[in-house]
């Protein structure tokens, strides 16, 4: 399985959300994830101001974690 580093930047609204509603994310985004046969091992909060996640992902293909992040940046 390869890895992969990702890494983004959070919006406002993201964090307002985690303040009114704190939840475990992965759960909820844990289908999307396995629609691509993806593999979270890591995903860590940092304090830079270029991004502010950082995650290390496996997955077979690079084509399904391509896929994933057009997904992402579409939305």
């Amino acid at each position: 399985m390869n890895k992969y580093l990702i890494h983004g930047k959070t919006s406002g609204d993201f964090a307002a959300a985690m303040l009114n509603k704190p939840q475990n994310r992965l759960e909820i985004l844990q289908p999307f994830f396995d629609s691509f046969n993806i593999t979270v091992h890591e995903f860590v909060f940092t304090s830079g101001i270029d991004f502010n996640f950082v995650s290390v992902l496996g997955c077979e293909t690079d084509e399904s974690i391509e896929a994933m992040v057009n997904i992402v940046y579409s939305t």
